[in-house]
This record gives structure tokens, sequence and C-alpha cells, in this order.
């Protein structure tokens, strides 16, 4: 009995949050353009990817959070000769992403964002070391986004 008093509220407030769509939950994915720097090694950068879900919370009129936990790949490229051979190698990292953004709408249609990053290292596919892979990594990120329909967006 005191199961179901505690669950009509939470249902209720589901609920409530839910009609008013203050909640939106979406999946982002896009193509990542990185590179390592180094002393050692001249790289070239890489393309790339990210994908995973995301959630965003309407805080006030124009103004909402979001947080999402993406997969990314990062990594670059090396060439080196070898027996009169240029051969070319690559390292790709992959990291749990866990970005949290601040979002204002600039009108209906345009938004910025910018926020914290962190980064976990899953795997690590080291073709030549440039002891670059560390195990967490913390950022910062800024962006602009367009809203092309109702549940589709466009960000850079």
């Amino acid at each position: 009995m005191k199961r179901i008093f505690f669950l009509i509220p939470v249902l209720t407030l589901f609920s409530h949050f839910s009609n008013a769509q203050i909640a939106q939950i979406g999946i982002k994915g896009g193509l990542n353009y990185a590179n390592f720097k180094t002393n050692n090694f001249d790289t070239k950068a890489i393309t790339s990817y990210h994908f995973g879900p995301t959630v965003n919370l309407k805080l006030f009129k124009g103004l909402a959070v979001q947080g999402e936990i993406l997969y990314s790949t990062i990594g670059g490229k090396y060439k080196k000769p070898v027996d009169q051979i240029v051969k070319e190698y690559k390292n790709e990292l992959g990291y749990l992403s866990i970005p949290l953004s601040l979002q204002v709408n600039l009108s209906n249609n345009v938004y910025i964002e910018a926020g914290p990053q962190f980064s976990f290292l899953l795997s690590n596919k080291n073709e030549f070391d440039i002891n670059n892979d560390n195990s967490f990594d913390l950022g910062i990120f800024g962006g602009i986004g367009f809203r092309l329909l109702k549940h589709v967006n466009l960000g850079a």
C-alpha cells in the first residue's frame, strides 16, 4: 500500500514533465576531426565519429541543459620512411565522453551552447607510440545549433 502512495506522485510528476515537454530524449551522431599534438612526431589529423543518447531539459523559456553519453574516437596519422617506402601508421583512441552543455536560444531555430566534457579512455589502437593516450580527459566546448525540423538539429 505504501508503494502505491509513493508511485502515484512519481507517475503524476513524470506525466506532467512528458506533457510539458520539459525533457526530450534523443540520439546524437556526427564526425570528429582530431589530431595528436606532440614534439616527437609530425602527425596529421584523422576523421572519425561519435554517437550516443542525449537528454535535453528545458529550464526556462530559451534556456536548457543537455547531457550526453557519447562513444567518440580521436587520433592521428604518422608517415615514416621504411626501406625507401613511406609507410603510414594510425592511432585511434575510443573514449566514453560525457558533455554537459548550457543551451541558450537566440531564436526559435538557432541556439548556442557551451560546457565541460569528461572523457574516459575505453580502447586504444596504437600503431605508433606517442604516449598521448590519457585514461581521463577534461575539456570545454562551445557550439552553435540549428533546428531544421521539430526533432532534427544540426550543430557545429
